[in-house]
């Protein structure tokens, strides 16, 4: 059992990870697939990293480097000693430094340049599809924080970075039907995520629609502010945008007058 703590008793962060130590062994699922064993020793060395680097970012560098030596040409076992950190963190549905910062160290972790495009690409592709394959949980706080996750993602990857097309479907898919979850702070999260999957040269656009429909409808005044914020700025979305000039809540309205600012004057004309 691997107990990862902050500093702050209120708001620990507790896994417990059971291990049968074999780093050899490779077994089969239920489904006929390979099931790699966790091994001990790897776990406590993540588990004793992210404990410092959820207590403060002044190190993460030094660990990122930790981390990105360790495994090395070996992406894949990293996501899967990571992964019982991951879901410690999907179930924190409030705002926690702590998390946070642990949620940033696996940004910094995925996005890291120096070990070649390979690690980006494993580590990126299964991080997400680790997100997506919880989206639709009946726990808040796991929906919340695998939009959440997604989104910083996404927002942190290079601008020429790629994701495979069939990925690209799923994210889509999920985020749209995230922008309608019943809970607002998803659907928040869901709209800060799904921004970078927009194509503003395109005629028709689900992105561009739903986050449109969110501005225009939602009942919640951040869900708006936030769809405003993410919406792409063109002469097909300049129209929505004046129209959250007149919003009943004052910081929508800020928002639409800071996009209204970025632009030329003669397109309203």
């Amino acid at each position: 059992i691997f107990l990862l703590r902050s500093p702050n008793m209120a708001s620990n962060i507790e896994i417990e990870v059971e291990t049968e130590v074999d780093n050899e062994n490779v077994d089969q699922n239920n489904n006929g697939e390979a099931v790699v064993e966790l091994d001990a020793d790897l776990l406590l060395f993540v588990g004793t990293v992210l404990n410092d680097a959820q207590n403060s970012v002044q190190h993460h560098l030094k660990h990122l480097r930790e981390i990105a030596s360790k495994f090395e040409g070996d992406p894949r076992t990293l996501v899967m000693h990571l992964a019982p950190f991951i879901d410690a963190v999907l179930l924190r549905f409030k705002k926690d430094s702590t998390v946070e910062r642990v949620i940033d160290f696996f940004i910094k972790i995925a996005t890291y340049n120096d070990n070649g495009p390979e690690w980006i690409d494993v580590i990126t592709t299964h991080l997400i599809e680790y997100c997506l394959s919880r989206e639709n949980s009946k726990n808040k706080a796991i929906r919340f924080r695998a939009c959440d996750i997604i989104g910083k993602l996404l927002k942190n990857m290079a601008e020429t970075y790629e994701l495979d097309e069939d990925l690209w479907q799923r994210l889509e898919t999920v985020l749209l039907r995230r922008l309608k979850d019943k809970i607002p702070q998803v659907r928040q999260r869901a709209a800060f995520a799904i921004h970078r999957l927009s194509d503003p040269s395109s005629e028709e656009d689900c992105v561009r629609d739903g986050l449109q429909e969110m501005m225009d409808f939602d009942s919640n005044k951040d869900c708006r502010r936030e769809a405003l914020k993410s919406i792409d700025l063109s002469r097909r979305t300049i129209k929505g945008i004046l129209r959250r000039c007149r919003d009943t809540s004052d910081e929508v309205r800020k928002a639409a007058f800071e996009r209204l600012h970025q632009v030329d004057i003669k397109a309203l004309a």
